[in-house]
């Protein structure tokens, strides 16, 4: 028989177990009405009395019914941060497409200029930042996407998850998830490979083309000034929308321990009864 401090942390375990057991049962005989009659007793000037009743909600509830509203307040609140936050994602998500798209521009350009037979600089090798006009769009010879990320506790919305963190993944900003996750992150010239850059000279050209391949040029140079504004406008909403994504996950951690205190009660149990066992087969223990 196992004795002592064994023995105690047995009796507390069982204590648990019958906790447990007990979990979310009302645990009141009576139920409450769902509303209450307050009397208003007033005297008239000529001496006589009257009674009115002032019907109220009734602000006790069952045990159960407390959780569940509390739990579709969290919910409420839940989704009004992340539809408010999906406003702010949209926006660095289209401006990001914007910026995107304005390099795929260069590309192009430099492609329809070395096929035109203009006069472009040599193919750079190295990885060394790729700089147009004061403003980087890639290395080496390489033009790289700007890159939105959405950072996301997946065990969040796992209730049978011992650590609702263990999850901690980063997948691209998109339609299907703004307004998700906890954070929101952009990066410049972190995504994929958008084509190879030359530079598009503003001399030296075949005069039948002199004028096109000028052009050229200084559509590059005009479209890469471009990014940098297009930049600090996608960067401008992060502040605001990250503090909301903030507000968000502690909604989200507090639902996460409603919730799984419900789907991990058996784990629980279990996990309980075989600690248990297991104190008790200790042979220093008895």
């Amino acid at each position: 028989m196992t004795t002592g401090a064994p023995k105690q942390v047995i009796k507390y375990l069982q204590d648990d177990l019958n906790s447990l057991d007990t979990y979310n049962t009302n645990q009141i005989k009576e139920t409450p009405t769902e509303t209450l009659t307050l009397k208003d007793i007033s005297q008239n000037p000529d001496g006589t009395w009257n009674q009115n009743d002032n019907i109220i909600e009734n602000p006790v509830q069952l045990p159960i019914t407390k959780k569940r509203s509390d739990i579709e307040d969290l919910e409420n609140k839940i989704e009004s941060f992340r539809e408010s936050a999906e406003i702010l994602d949209r926006k660095i998500l289209d401006l990001n497409n914007q910026i995107n798209y304005k390099k795929s521009q260069i590309v192009s350009l430099v492609s329809s200029a070395v096929g035109l037979g203009c006069s472009v600089g040599s193919l750079i090798f190295g990885s060394d930042p790729l700089i147009v006009n004061s403003v980087q769009i890639g290395f080496g010879r390489t033009v790289y996407q700007d890159q939105a990320n959405n950072k996301i506790y997946s065990g969040l919305t796992d209730y049978s998850a011992r650590n609702p963190f263990i999850s901690d993944s980063t997948v691209a900003l998109s339609i299907s998830n703004v307004g998700d996750g906890y954070v929101t992150v952009t990066s410049n010239n972190d995504g994929s490979s958008v084509g190879i850059y030359r530079t598009v000279n503003t001399i030296n050209h075949p005069v039948p083309v002199t004028a096109t391949c000028v052009g050229y040029a200084s559509s590059i140079d005009s479209i890469a000034a471009e990014l940098t504004g297009l930049r600090s406008q996608r960067d401008l909403y992060l502040t605001d929308l990250n503090n909301i994504k903030d507000g968000k996950l502690g909604e989200e951690i507090i639902l996460w321990g409603e919730k799984s205190a419900d789907e991990r009660i058996d784990i629980i149990k279990t996990d309980t009864k075989n600690l248990m066992n297991s104190i008790s087969s200790v042979p220093d223990f008895q």
